[in-house]
C-alpha cells in the first residue's frame, strides 16, 4: 500500500541512537491498516490538509518570503522550506482529536529520513537564515513526514492515517496558477472503496484548494481561505473569548456599576466554529455542509474557470475506473 504512516519521535533521550532507517521504513504504511479493525462509531472522519490550513510553507529560494514580517520567525525548517504554524493550531488540533476521527492528506511528496530535532548541533547545519536568528526546530525529514511530526508532535500517533501525493490523482493537467505545477485531485472514493465504514455520509475533507475536491460528491468538503504567514492576526482556528470591561454609569448619586462584556475575537474562529457544529450535529456531512457556508465556494458550472475544469472532469471520466461515491457527472 502506498499510504504512509509515522510514529511520534523526537530527539533521542539519554544519548540513545535514533531508530535505523530500515526500521522506520518498516513502520511506514502500518497505521492505515487500523481503518479495517473496527467501524468508526459515532464520530465523523475529518481529513485535514497541511499547507494553507495548519501551516504556511515557503521555499527558502523563493522571493515570497519578503511578504512575511521580519518579526515572524518560522516555527520549523523542513528540508529547504520555512514552516510557519497557524495561530491557535495546537488548541485546534486537540479539539479535532477529541471530536472526530482525524487523518491528514497532503499533496506533497513523502520522504523517509531522520527525525525532527532541536539539538543545537543540527541548528548550525541549516541553509543561511538571513532574516532570523533561528531558535526553532530543524527537521531532517522532508515534506509530509517532517511537517506532520513537527506540527502535531505527540498527536501524530493518534492520526487514523496519513496519505501523501502517491494517493492523489494526477489529472495530467497543470494548474491555472502555475503552468509547471501538476493538478492533483484528492478522490475520497479511494478511501471509501478501501474502508467501507467510511462514506460521503461521515467524511469531511478540509482543504484550501477547491479543485482538489472536484471529483468528489457535493458537500463532502469545505475550502477555508488559505492561511499565509503574513496573516499575523488570523483567528480562524480559535474558539476563544476575550473579556472587555465596560463601565456603565447609572443615573443615581451612589452607584457606578461595572459590567463584564464577553466578545468574540474579531471575525475569526470560523473554521473551529463550523467544525464544532458539525461534530455536535446529528445530520450527515453533506446535509450539514449544504446548510452552513464557509470560505471559498466549490467549483461548479457557475465557476469562472469552468471551461477549464470541465475538460479535466471529462478526460478523467473517460479514463477512470468507477469508485464508490465518485461523482461521475460534472458537479
Amino acid at each position: 500500500m502506498s499510504a504512509l504512516s509515522v510514529r511520534p519521535e523526537g530527539p533521542p533521550r539519554g544519548g540513545g541512537k535514533a531508530p535505523a532507517a530500515s526500521e522506520e521504513d518498516d513502520d511506514l504504511a502500518i497505521r492505515i491498516e487500523r481503518l479495517g479493525l473496527s467501524p468508526p462509531g459515532g464520530k465523523k472522519l475529518l481529513i485535514l490538509d497541511l499547507n494553507g490550513l495548519l501551516v504556511h510553507t515557503i521555499f527558502q529560494s523563493r522571493g515570497d518570503i519578503t511578504s512575511v514580517p521580519s518579526s515572524r520567525e518560522p516555527d520549523f525548517i523542513v528540508g529547504r522550506k520555512y514552516v510557519f504554524k497557524r495561530p491557535f493550531c495546537d488548541e485546534f488540533l486537540r479539539f479535532c482529536f477529541a471530536s472526530f476521527h482525524v487523518a491528514v492528506w497532503s499533496s506533497a511528496t513523502r520522504c523517509v529520513r531522520a527525525v525532527c530535532s532541536s539539538d543545537a548541533k543540527h541548528r548550525g547545519t541549516a541553509d543561511s537564515l538571513p532574516r532570523w536568528e533561528f531558535n526553532g526546530i530543524l527537521c531532517s525529514r522532508r515534506n509530509v513526514l517532517g511537517t506532520i511530526e513537527c506540527v502535531l508532535g505527540a498527536l501524530v500517533d493518534r492520526l487514523l492515517f496519513i496519505w501523501d501525493q502517491s494517493k492523489c490523482t494526477d489529472t495530467g493537467f497543470k494548474t491555472l496558477e502555475n503552468e509547471n505545477k501538476p493538478l492533483f485531485m484528492k478522490e475520497l472514493g479511494k478511501l471509501w472503496d478501501e474502508r467501507r465504514s467510511f462514506s460521503p455520509k461521515n467524511t469531511l475533507l478540509v482543504d484550501d484548494t477547491p479543485y482538489k475536491a472536484l471529483l468528489n460528491p457535493p458537500n463532502t468538503a469545505i475550502f477555508p481561505k488559505p492561511y499565509e504567514a503574513s496573516h499575523t492576526e488570523d483567528t480562524d482556528l480559535s474558539k476563544f473569548l476575550l473579556p472587555s470591561v465596560t463601565s456603565v454609569l447609572i443615573h443615581t448619586t451612589t452607584l457606578l456599576m461595572t459590567t463584564l462584556v464577553v466578545i468574540d475575537v474579531g471575525p475569526g474562529g470560523e473554521i473551529r466554529n463550523f467544525l464544532e457544529g458539525l461534530a455536535a450535529a446529528d445530520a450527515e456531512v453533506p446535509s450539514y455542509v449544504a446548510s452552513h457556508s464557509l470560505g471559498q465556494e466549490p467549483i461548479t458550472t457557475a465557476h469562472r474557470d469552468w471551461n477549464f475544469y470541465s475538460r479535466v472532469v471529462t478526460r478523467w471520466n473517460r479514463t477512470s475506473t468507477p469508485t464508490t461515491g465518485r461523482a461521475t457527472d460534472a458537479p
